[in-house]
């Protein structure tokens, strides 16, 4: 039997009035409120109590009756018992904005209130939805500040439709904005509260009226809470709420104790002064208006684990036009592997999304340019058709690129998209690709991204290069994506897990003989607790793993002796310079093989190893709380040496030209020697000699091959005359990695032809002056100068002049100005006029 006295319960407490309390009668089970005097004399009983224990504990705050007296004690118990999924968003993930709020001018207190920066305050019923409250409350109120309009949005939404959350039982503030990023947020009045997560979604029905599209975490300390709070709005943030808190009238509430967040609320002020000097956060709830201060309370700093993990939310206009999605296609000219590689060609296919809140967009058009000498546009144009309003569509053609065939293993490479559309807009967004496969791949797979930032750090730490992919933002990799990888690093965090599609990717890798390293508390509740039968044999036959017990609450972890990988650790979790978020992690057992490698306290199993035609390492906890830098290092350093026995090598051999480097003059027919310096991390097996007669455009001439680490080459010079001659050496090592160097500067062949030439004559070496023989197969014009060994022509001898066919010339050393020059080498150089680029030199020394 479900009644209910709307009489007993102020028209205050809910926003939308009688009509929405009506519906909320089937959700509060049980008699009538108003006319239970059990209800009422347990309440009365309880706040009796309540005062008792705040008397004596010397609090100054005052318990009494408010909206929550109208529910039963079994009501209450299934409010209090929700599980809040904590945020601790700190990292790179494409939503995150990390901000830095540091104000060194803070008043000693601050209320949005005062400033109309809120929005009433609404009343979540027995729902254990204070998460959806408290997200649409901060988003609210960013609208309001920032945007300049009031929107009473829907929760109810988040509730039917935000399928990442628990609804009642659990959820999280991101998991709302995640939603809402995707499928925007609509009005309370089109999907209105029912305080049920069995409600059907309706939102398509519904008009967008708001958009999310970046939120970040805010630092658990008091002055870069308060910063936040007053450079930009409200923030939600998490606290366990005491049974006691029930009753808060007035006052500044504070209660003993460190037990895990169970309720959310929003920041929107402080006083410092409050609870005698203490400070005091001011908290906008979501338990109607006829709780607390018409809705608001003050609790004291750090009471409560208050402020300890925080959220921030952006406002966001949502009327742009933005890249949607990034891929790359191989398949037609590389290997397959669908991304960018060594001297591959292939296209980069771009699809945008016009937003929720945008115009429609015609006229579309896009140009992308390359800022990396290590890629190439080949094409660069394209364009799509008309996009309406939360329309996605791909820019057509592909943009089509070939790789620099020396780029390192890991170059990260950036292009430049330009987007214009009709009526005047444009856009530019830079996209950035890694070149190649680096042997680590970190895939961020955490509901909220909490471990990424710390394993990155760990990872560059140790020296480990890798690359990162984010589920949230580039959703599940394929298992041919895993593949060309040495190991793969899964972190599921705090509050992710592996989702159908994803157990299917691992076990698909694994069975290829792929090494996996997965971290994360809590796992079997995502994967075995709630999943199908087929999902819970994942745990046990893939990971294998069975599950003991999760929130342990242990904190300390000791490795196994004589491990590879635990012998000799031990380390904490949960504190320290790590995530400090560790509240589940999970006691499990072994199947199949599986040793432990790591233990609580020495005791229950905290890790595993496996091995088979694949390896596994599985920690039931999160490394991103392993409590020093040192200790994640060293974890993390541990494992994956023992995952990946024998590294890839992805060191290019480095090569350097030495000779000739610019301003030589090669004879043809006589023999040169080229120079050059390699050498690679493991053994140049090979280095190729090419060259080029036009500067360096092409290299079409092969001058030796395979040469074996010597350094030079001795050269007979042969082939046309060139100005701009130029060496490239190529040099390889065994696992086919190459790199290349060129002459800095061009230098020249000098070719002879028919009975064009000319001699040098006696002596070469001399004191007081050369002879210079000419000879001509017929009357032409010629030059005949003399350059020093920086190319200055210091002596003309004949400027364009018709000798005769016969012709000696004397030249004494001295320059054009009849000065003596200094001992040294110079270079004479005749250059026939009919033929402009065709010259011939010849050095000689010149002594006083």
């Amino acid at each position: 039997m479900t009644t209910m006295a709307t009489a007993q319960v102020p028209a205050g407490d809910f926003l939308v009035g009688t009509a929405l309390l009506l519906t909320l009668s089937f959700v509060w089970i049980g008699c009538a409120h108003a006319a239970d005097d059990w209800v009422q004399a347990y309440h009365e009983a309880r706040i009796e109590q309540v005062c008792e224990e705040v008397r004596a504990a010397g609090y100054d705050w005052v318990p009494g009756k408010t909206s929550m007296t109208v529910f039963t004690p079994h009501e209450l118990s299934r409010l209090l018992a929700l599980q809040l999924s904590i945020d601790h968003e700190d990292s790179a993930d494409n939503a995150l904005v990390v901000r830095s709020f540091v104000s060194t001018d803070l008043p000693s207190a601050f209320d949005w209130r005062t400033l109309d920066g809120v929005t009433p305050p609404k009343h979540q019923g027995s729902c254990g939805s204070c998460w959806a409250f408290a997200s649409l409350g901060a988003l609210e109120a960013v609208i309001k500040i920032h945007g300049g309009v009031e929107f009473d949005l829907s929760e109810q939404q988040v509730l039917s439709c935000a399928t990442q959350g628990c609804g009642c039982q659990s959820g999280s503030v991101v998991h709302a904005w995640q939603h809402q990023r995707k499928h925007g947020a609509i009005r309370e009045s089109c999907m209105p509260y029912q305080g049920s997560d069995t409600v059907p979604c309706i939102e398509d029905q519904c008009e967008v009226v708001a958009v999310t599209r970046e939120w970040g975490h805010i630092p658990g300390q008091i002055e870069q809470i308060k910063a936040a709070v007053y450079e930009y709005g409200p923030v939600t943030t998490t606290m366990h709420a005491y049974t006691d808190f029930l009753y808060y009238t007035e006052g500044c509430y504070e209660h003993q104790g460190d037990d895990a967040s169970n309720h959310a609320v929003v920041i929107v002020g402080w006083d410092d002064n409050a609870c005698e000097g203490d400070g005091a956060w001011l908290i906008k709830n979501s338990w109607g208006q006829s709780w607390g201060l018409g809705g608001y309370g003050w609790i004291k700093y750090g009471s409560c684990n208050v402020g300890r993990y925080n959220q921030i939310v952006y406002f966001y206009p949502a009327s742009g036009l933005l890249v949607d999605a990034v891929a790359v296609d191989d398949t037609a000219a590389g290997d397959g592997d669908l991304r960018l590689d060594p001297g591959e060609d292939g296209t980069i296919e771009v699809t945008l999304r016009n937003e929720l809140l945008a115009p429609v967009r015609t006229g579309i058009h896009a140009q992308l340019s390359s800022v990396s000498e290590d890629l190439t546009i080949v094409n660069d144009q394209a364009t799509c058709g008309t996009l309406e309003p939360d329309g996605i569509s791909a820019l057509s053609p592909g943009f089509k690129v070939a790789v620099n065939p020396f780029a390192a293993i890991g170059t990260e490479v950036s292009v430049y998209l330009n987007i214009s559309a009709d009526g005047g807009f444009t856009i530019a967004d830079t996209l950035t690709f890694l070149i190649g496969d680096l042997p680590v791949l970190l895939v961020d797979d955490d509901g909220s991204t909490v471990a990424a930032p710390f394993l990155k750090e760990a990872l560059k730490e140790g020296g480990y290069r890798y690359e990162y992919w984010s589920t949230e933002s580039q959703g599940t990799p394929p298992a041919s994506r895993l593949v060309p990888h040495s190991v793969v690093v899964w972190l599921t965090g705090v509050a992710g897990g592996f989702s159908g599609e994803e157990q299917q990717v691992l076990a698909a890798f694994l069975e290829a003989g792929g090494s996996l390293l997965s971290s994360g508390q809590d796992l079997y509740y995502s994967v075995q607790g709630i999943g199908n039968q087929q999902q819970r044999l994942f745990y046990q036959n893939v990971f294998h793993a069975g599950y003991i017990a999760g929130a342990t609450g242990f904190r300390q972890i000791m490795g196994t002796t004589d491990d590879p990988v635990g012998d000799g650790l031990r380390f904490g979790i949960g504190a320290g310079n790590g995530s400090g978020i560790q509240e589940y992690p999970s006691e499990i057992r072994l199947y199949g093989g599986a040793v432990p490698i790591l233990t609580y306290d020495g005791e229950e199993t905290a890790a595993l190893r496996w091995e088979g035609d694949s390896r596994l390492v599985y920690f039931a906890f999160g490394l991103e709380a392993a409590n020093t830098l040192n200790d994640r290092v060293a974890i993390l350093s541990r494992a994956l040496e023992w995952l990946v026995p024998v590294w890839p090598d992805i060191e290019q051999p480095s090569v350097s030209v030495i000779t000739p480097n610019g301003g030589e003059a090669w004879l043809t027919g006589e023999t040169e020697t080229i120079v050059w310096e390699s050498s690679d991390n493991d053994m140049v097996i090979g280095v190729d000699l090419l060259l080029s007669r036009d500067g360096g455009q092409s290299y079409t001439e092969t001058i030796a091959t395979a040469q074996p680490h010597s350094g030079e080459y001795t050269w007979s010079v042969s082939g046309a005359a060139s100005q701009e001659a130029s060496v490239l050496a190529i040099a390889y090592d065994a696992s086919g990695l190459r790199n290349a160097d060129t002459s800095d500067e061009a230098f020249t062949i000098v070719a002879a032809q028919g009975e064009f030439a000319y001699e040098l004559g006696y002596p070469s070496v001399f004191y007081e002056s050369t002879h210079i023989e000419l000879t001509l197969p017929g009357d032409e014009r010629v030059d005949l100068q003399v350059f020093d060994v920086c190319g200055r022509c210091v002596r003309t001898l004949l400027d364009g002049g018709t000798p005769v066919q016969a012709f000696e010339f004397a030249w004494d050393g001295s320059d054009d100005s009849g000065n003596v020059l200094p001992a040294g080498i110079y270079f004479v150089r005749l250059l026939r006029r009919e033929w402009e680029r065709q010259g011939y030199i010849s050095r000689l020394v010149f002594l006083h």
